[in-house]
């Protein structure tokens, strides 16, 4: 069974640990993540990196360099957002490669929380009556 919190038990707990309970990582922690995992919160953002890639294809997909983390969000969904490094992303989700990321939690850890445990509670799985 696992462990539900109250507000004030969490309110005592470390940023940090409220951060990993509730993302999974740490606000300026960077991790690996899959660019499909990653939402656009501006499709604007992307009118240059779809330029590049009209211009310059696959040639120009294989050159952009990963090995600068970009920089993403987590937003009160616990959603991974982009904030910086589009071409990055975007060609690393055409190429089909993971990424590393900066975090920076946006997100207060102890409202998730709460909600997620909210939501497994009135989770009920569908039983046919027999």
């Amino acid at each position: 069974m696992v462990k539900t919190y109250t507000e004030q038990e969490l309110s005592v707990l470390d940023i940090n640990e409220l951060d990993e309970m509730a993302f999974g990582c740490r606000d300026g922690q960077v991790i690996e993540v899959a660019p499909d995992t990653v939402k656009v919160i501006y499709e604007c953002d992307l009118e240059n990196v779809h330029h590049r890639f009209e211009l310059g294809g696959t040639a120009w997909l294989v050159s952009v360099d990963l090995s600068e983390p970009i920089s993403l969000s987590i937003n009160d969904e616990g959603q991974f957002c982009i904030e910086d490094g589009h071409h990055r992303w975007f060609a690393a989700l055409k190429r089909g490669e993971a990424l590393r990321a900066r975090i920076q939690i946006k997100a207060n850890p102890i409202a998730f929380i709460l909600r997620q445990q909210d939501l497994d509670r009135s989770y009920r799985p569908f039983r046919p009556k027999c």
